[in-house]
Parts: C-alpha cells; structure tokens; sequence
C-alpha cells in the first residue's frame, strides 16, 4: 500500500468518520516535547525486574496505521484511507401526528466488535464467466461485549462507476440453501453496493460465528482492480442502529494488474490485562513486540487506545498510562481524542529484524470514573526504509476487560499491649511497677 497519506482509522477500521489523515511532512510540525519523568510516580516505585526497552524520546509521531490481518489464501485486509460513511438512508418524511420528533428520535452509533472478515479472496483475482468462487464470512467477538441483532454484510466497491451489481451475483448460505445476498442500497448515490449476507443473530460476549457465501463475476465484468469490505449492522430495541467495525481487501478481477502488497509491522499483544481491573491504582502492563520474519524499523512509534465497547463517552482524564523507558517511567501523552475513544503515546523503540521484546506499561483508571465494559488495544507504526512505500503499520485485537471499585484494604488488627491482670481473676500476685518504675510482686518495696 502506498502511505502517500497516513490513514489512522483509529479504532479497528471503524467505518465513519473517525479517520485521521497525516502525512510525514504534516507528522514534522508536530513535533513532541521532550517526556520526563513525571513529578508524581512515587521514588519508592520498585523497576521491573526485567530489563527495560529503551523508548527513543516521543518526536515526529504519525498517527498508527489500523493493521492489515492476513488471512489464508486471500489478501490481507487493509486500512481505509478514505472509507465511506454508514449509508446514509433518503431523508425520512416529516413524521405524522403521534410520531417522535428528530429529538426523540433513535440515534445512529458505532461498536468496537465484533471483527467481521472475509476469507478466500483469490490472489489471482476472480474469474469471469459466471462460475462461483467461495468465500468465508467469520464473526469474531473476541474482547468484546455481546451484541444482538448483528446481520453481516459484504461490500463491493464500484471503481468510479465501473464496477456495477449487474456484474456479479452474491449468494449466502442458509439451512443448506443458497440464498441471494440483498442489496441494502440499490438506489443511493454511494461508491460502493452493500449487500446483508445472512440473517440477524446474536453474538455473544467472546464468541464466534460464519456465514458462507459465493460470489460469480459476469463474462463482460470489467478487468480491473477493486476494493471490498466486511461489516456489521446490529438494529437497537429502540429502533437505532450501532455499526460494526469494517474491514478492507485488495481484490481484482483475473488478468487485471497485480494488487499492490499491504505493509504489516511488528505482531502486537497487550500483556497481563486481569478480567475484573480496580480503578484508582496502578495495573501492570506489557506490549509485546514480535517482529520475526520482518525488516529491521529504525523507529516504532507506539500508542494505547481505550474505548467503551459501546462507543460511549470516553475523556483522556479517565486514565493515565505510562511507559518504562532508560530512564525510567515517563507519562504517555495524548495523541488522539474524539470523545469515545483516547490513544496516547507509548513513545518509540527500534526494532531489528526477527527481533522480539517487550515494552513495560501502567494504566491507572481515575477513582470517579464510570464502572464497566473497556476495550484495549495497542497500535505502532513505522518505517523499514526512507521511502513513503516503506512505511508498516499493526494493531493488537480488543482486549476486554471490566473496570471496577477498588478493592478494599483491610488493615491487619491491633495487638493490645500486655495490661495488668484484675484482682481475682487469676491466682498469683500482681505484677506492678513502684514509683521509681521497677517491677514488684505485690510486696512492698524495699528500702
């Protein structure tokens, strides 16, 4: 792929508007302050015990690119750099007497899961003719929270016009038949044909579905690469809609010129995330950087994002992050913000290639923040050469877990000092100090 411009979809390709463009020059205006180490990490913090990586000082951050994910036998997903908006529906008629107002109306709103992909895209590219070629459709709901209702869809760009529906056919299969996909937007001015491949179901928190389907090409589909997308649509009770996260393939038709490869860095994983995370103290983190098989990367950028699995209300004051450097801890500093989810630094580190390792991290939830469902997930992004082209890019999957109240500390008891015995409640004498505070036997003391 080629970065002329670096596309951030900023939270696992979520289709929308949430897409932050920059580009290497854009990247040297924003420059980053020196980080210090912050006044309030506590001098009695005890260092990891394993060696620390050695974050380069926060400078030319570009924002993260959303990873390819390989799948096998087809291309690998890639990000956006100008994905569509949800389709937008013709303007709703003005409501009958008794109707909801606009106000009132059920709003539109983005999920972070469930990872909906396709798989066997040939390489090759399709064939035209009318024959099948059969794909796969997986639903995904790892580090994420249950959602109902969800219908897949497939999506198949239209090239500027040249690739029209007439062209191919889409079929899915269900209870052993094949039936044809719909077509959720024949008549809107869109660039791309969304077609629902199955019917509504639930996914359940951490779990998985798939949907087979089929695609044919037409003997007079036009001989030319194009894009296609994988996403998800869930109805709300209240009649509103939450939108899945896409995902984006290179595809081409047969004897069409080759599709350009997608640049993937480093594999990422969040380490040591509990199930059940107490706000108000500090929890110990690792991202694990594996860049086996890969080019060297002079510099790998790294970032945390935190999001509601809702996409509900999230401020960069819900939490800090830090990142155990040379030098020791040092705040990660706010990169992105668009009121549901927050990424911030986690500086940058070389990486050589094969090499693997990890980065030491923190987070610490303030006190008063809302309880629940949290999404985690790590990005990096960097260059293996001095060319736009060179520049790779990979996310970590959701990593859920729930915040709640901190644990209660519970102060060991009090041992009561030796008192002294009460007359008669045990034979002997008593034992008691004089005035010059030596011990006597219920004697008189001598002088």
């Amino acid at each position: 792929m080629q970065f002329k411009r670096i596309a951030a979809v900023a939270a696992a390709a979520v289709v929308g508007p949430t897409v932050l463009m920059t580009t290497p020059a854009m990247a040297d205006d924003q420059q980053q302050p020196a980080v210090s180490v912050p006044d309030s990490v506590p001098e009695t913090d005890p260092a990891p015990t394993t060696p620390p990586v050695t974050p380069a000082a926060p400078a030319a951050v570009t924002p993260p690119v959303t990873p390819p994910v390989s799948q096998p036998g087809t291309p690998e997903s890639k990000p956006a750099t100008t994905p569509p908006a949800p389709v937008t529906p013709a303007p709703a008629p003005a409501p009958a007497t008794g109707s909801k107002t606009p106000e009132e109306a059920p709003r539109d709103s983005i999920l972070m899961g469930p990872d909906i992909k396709i798989g066997g895209i040939p390489k090759d590219g399709f064939k035209r003719g009318g024959g099948w070629t059969p794909l796969t459709v997986t639903i995904d709901n790892t580090g994420h929270i249950e959602v109902a209702n969800l219908t897949p869809r497939v999506s198949v760009d239209r090239a500027d016009g040249k690739m029209k529906a007439e062209h191919f056919k889409l079929q899915y299969l269900e209870n052993g038949t094949w039936k044809p996909a719909e077509w959720v937007n024949p008549d809107e001015p869109s660039s791309v044909s969304n077609f629902s491949v199955g019917a509504p179901r639930t996914i359940p928190r951490g779990g998985s579905s798939t949907v087979q389907i089929r695609i044919s090409f037409s003997a007079d589909a036009p001989v030319i690469a194009f894009d296609m997308y994988s996403d998800g649509l869930s109805i709300r009770p209240d009649g509103g809609r939450a939108w899945a996260p896409a995902n984006w393939y290179k595809a081409k038709i047969a004897g069409a010129a080759s599709v350009p490869e997608e640049h993937v860095g480093p594999a990422l994983r969040i380490d040591g995330m509990p199930e059940n995370l107490p706000v108000g103290g500090w929890q110990d983190l690792s991202v694990h950087i594996d860049n086996s098989g890969k080019k060297a990367v002079e510099r790998f950028d790294l970032h945390l994002g935190v999001a509601r699995p809702d996409w509900s209300r999230t401020k960069p004051s819900d939490f800090q992050v830090q990142y155990y450097g040379k030098d020791g801890w040092h705040t990660g500093e706010l990169q992105l913000e668009d009121g549901a989810f927050v990424i911030k630094q986690l500086g940058g580190v070389p990486v050589a290639a094969g090499q693997s390792l990890d980065l030491k991290i923190r987070v610490r939830f303030a006190p008063d923040v809302r309880l629940g469902d949290m999404i985690f997930y790590a990005m990096g992004q960097g260059q293996t050469g001095p060319g736009e082209s060179d520049w790779v890019g990979s996310r970590t999957g959701n990593l859920l877990t729930r915040l709640v109240a901190p644990v209660p500390v519970t102060e060991p008891p009090v041992t009561q000092p030796p008192r002294d015995e009460a007359p008669g409640e045990q034979p002997g004498p008593q034992r008691r100090l004089d005035a010059d505070h030596r011990p006597r036997n219920g004697h008189p003391a001598r002088r």
